[in-house]
C-alpha cells in the first residue's frame, strides 16, 4: 500500500489500479500526450480529483508572499499530496518562485533556473525527500565559476559586439 505523500510512485500506482495499461509510457500518455510524469499523466486521466486545489492555493498568497514564502508552500503542498507538477511548468508561477533570484545582479533567466532547483532541492532534502520523487528535475551537481561567467552574456551578443569591435580597426 502506497500512501499519497509518496510523490511520483503513488501517481503512477493510481493510474495501475484505475487504467488499463501495458507500459509505463502509456501510462504517462493520454488522448496521444505523452506526459513527462505519472502526476500529469493522472490528472488528465481524471483520476485525481481537484487537482487545481494547489494552484488555488498558491494563487491565493502569491500578492502577499516573498519567492521564499511560495516556494516553502510549494514544497509542503507537494510532500502532502497535491498536485504540484502543473506550477512547476507553469512560466508565470515558476518566475514567482524564483523572482529574488531573477534580481540579483548578473543573474539570468538559465542560472535563476538552477538556483530554483538548488533551493527547492534543499528544502525536499530537509524533508528527508528529493525532487525526482515528484517528477522535478534536479539541479546540476555545481555550476562551475565558468558556467556562471557564461550564463552572463549572450553568445550571439558577443559575437556581434566583437565583429563590430575588430571592423572599427
Amino acid at each position: 500500500m502506497l500512501c499519497i505523500f509518496s510523490g511520483e510512485i503513488w501517481y503512477q500506482r493510481q493510474i495501475t489500479v484505475y487504467s488499463p495499461i501495458v507500459s509505463w509510457v502509456d501510462a504517462k500518455t493520454v488522448n496521444g500526450v505523452t506526459y513527462s510524469t505519472f502526476q500529469e499523466g493522472a490528472v488528465a486521466r481524471g483520476i485525481i480529483e481537484h487537482s487545481d486545489e494547489a494552484i488555488v492555493s498558491i494563487g491565493e498568497v502569491l500578492p502577499y508572499s516573498t519567492p521564499a514564502d511560495l516556494r516553502e508552500l510549494f514544497v509542503t503542498l507537494t510532500i502532502n499530496g497535491f498536485a504540484t507538477i502543473t506550477i512547476f511548468k507553469n512560466a508565470q508561477y515558476c518566475r514567482h518562485l524564483q523572482l529574488d533570484f531573477l534580481i540579483e545582479p548578473q543573474c539570468n533567466q538559465r542560472l535563476a533556473d538552477q538556483k530554483l532547483l538548488r533551493d527547492l532541492s534543499h528544502r525536499f532534502h530537509v524533508e528527508d525527500k528529493t525532487l525526482s520523487m515528484y517528477g522535478i528535475p534536479e539541479p546540476k551537481e555545481h555550476l562551475s565559476e565558468i558556467d556562471i561567467e557564461r550564463s552572463k552574456y549572450n553568445a550571439w551578443e558577443q559575437s556581434q559586439l566583437y565583429n563590430s569591435s575588430l571592423s572599427k580597426y
